[in-house]
């Protein structure tokens, strides 16, 4: 039996169904560290049961919200709970305090460790110099890496100046395919009809949080020109946010309509509005790998996305799904939507390749993904 310890902020509801398709395996026992019961900006997860197949600790420790999105956890019990538990190997996602204690540990019990990361060259623009150097020294120390998709393993790349190659694994974000499935067939024909009745014309969906991180004034700027060519065109704004008076404001100002703020929609309603629409769009500054892209996908929805968000080079194929711009060219942007909403067959051909791509990100095949990384890197721990 491999007992095996990954440490994470939080335990958000999307990785639950991968952690317990993981510990399904029959040689894994599998234990979650975490460092906080909650996470401050999604106050939505915070009543969701997790009915979790997998022992879970909890650290003690000082939470300093350093900004919207960004919590720095001080756990001073992260080894202590790792000597009690004695694991075979430690997963630790991110570079912060918990994973400098995670790798000081691995290294005095003589066990390997995964680093688990979905950072990219754009999440990681602005890093100072010195995180930058702990970002190498944590890499540098790390017997291997789950990588998120390509531009986080690209990322990792970077931080690598070893003579021993060490191996990456490509871990995606996973989500219940199926489950999405289920739900968009049990909204029947008469249900989406009179949905559907709710909007005029043809239907842009964002999922998200109201942040200038998030393009939400590029996304506004690219419907402001789409709708002086067409105005029984929709945008429905799914979510909530700081920005919200400041786009409600820019409704006003360019006299546009039909935009829509459903606020906070629980899950089962959710997908009446991936359903009702026939467009998805993000155009994010930069974006780790956004859940939000498998749900698209799921639903069987093309996707305009920018380029800086990490999981486009796998999950949103320059017209093969979608397209792909800088979150700037919003000329561009708006161009290839018009495209594919002007064109039925083109968005019928999108729709089908983008259930096809939801395939890859399961719950089951991502698990099988890190059994192998487990396997590998304990096998490549043992023989360097």
């Amino acid at each position: 039996m491999i007992k095996v310890v990954i440490i994470q902020a939080f335990l958000p509801p999307y990785r639950i169904g991968l952690f317990n398709a993981l510990g399904q395996f029959d040689d894994i026992e599998l234990h979650i560290m975490l460092l906080s019961s909650k996470k401050k900006n999604k106050p939505e997860w915070d009543n969701i049961t997790d009915n979790a197949g997998f022992n879970k600790h909890y650290c003690k420790g000082i939470h300093l919200r350093l900004s919207h999105e960004r919590t720095v956890h001080i756990n001073h019990d992260v080894i202590k709970i790792l000597v009690k538990l004695k694991p075979d190997l430690i997963i630790f996602g991110g570079f912060n305090i918990s994973s400098f204690q995670a790798v000081i540990y691995s290294k005095l019990a003589g066990i390997p460790c995964i680093l688990w990361s979905e950072a990219t060259k754009y999440t990681e623009q602005n890093v100072s110099y010195l995180r930058y150097k702990f970002r190498q020294w944590i890499a540098k120390k790390s017997t291997s890496f789950l990588s998120a998709g390509k531009m986080a393993s690209d990322y990792l790349n970077t931080l690598l100046k070893e003579k021993i190659k060490k191996p990456i694994f490509v871990g995606y974000n996973s989500v219940d395919v199926n489950l999405y499935q289920i739900k968009k067939s049990q909204i029947s024909n008469n249900d989406l009809i009179h949905f559907k009745k709710k909007f005029s014309g043809k239907v842009l969906l964002f999922v998200g949080q109201f942040i200038e991180r998030k393009g939400v004034i590029e996304l506004f700027e690219v419907y402001k020109e789409l709708y002086k060519k067409q105005e029984d065109i929709n945008l429905i704004m799914l979510g909530s946010g700081p920005m919200e008076n400041k786009l409600k404001s820019y409704i006003n100002d360019y006299s546009l309509k039909n935009i829509f703020f459903p606020g906070f929609i629980n899950q089962n309603e959710i997908a009446k509005y991936f359903a009702v629409a026939d467009i998805f769009i993000l155009l994010s500054h930069y974006d780790c790998n956004p859940l939000v892209i498998y749900e698209a996908l799921s639903f069987g929805l093309p996707i305009i996305a920018s380029k800086q968000v990490g999981n486009t080079p796998e999950f949103v194929q320059d017209g093969i799904n979608g397209f792909v711009a800088d979150y700037k060219d919003i000329t561009y942007i708006e161009q290839k939507v018009d495209q594919i909403l002007s064109d039925d067959d083109l968005l019928k051909i999108f729709s089908k390749n983008s259930l096809l791509l939801s395939k890859n990100v399961s719950h089951e095949k991502v698990a099988k993904t890190f059994y192998d990384a487990i396997q590998n890197t304990l096998h490549f721990y043992a023989n360097n």
